[in-house]
């Protein structure tokens, strides 16, 4: 993750030997999701918390706001929708 203004590196999350194809902020721009040929990811830039789910063949994803202000990250694909609460 990259500050743009100074061109300075703030952040970095190894995705290991996959290629990444879709990378989204959550809506309270704390969490960052991707999904990729492997596994999904969610990452907490801030805190450095990071979870690689075990849920391969992600075709869509998603975050979603609830009412009550949590979060959750929505990922679609081979005729199943997992939800992971952030």
């Amino acid at each position: 993750m990259w500050e743009l203004s100074s061109e300075t590196k703030i952040s970095e999350q190894a995705v290991d030997g996959y290629d990444v194809k879709t990378v989204l902020f959550s809506p309270d721009n704390n969490w960052l999701g991707w999904r990729g040929d492997g596994p999904v990811g969610l990452w907490n830039p801030a805190t450095q918390k990071f979870f690689r789910g075990n849920h391969d063949g992600v075709k869509s994803i998603a975050f979603l706001e609830s009412r009550d202000g949590g979060v959750y990250l929505l990922t679609a694909g081979d005729r199943e929708l997992w939800v992971w609460d952030t």
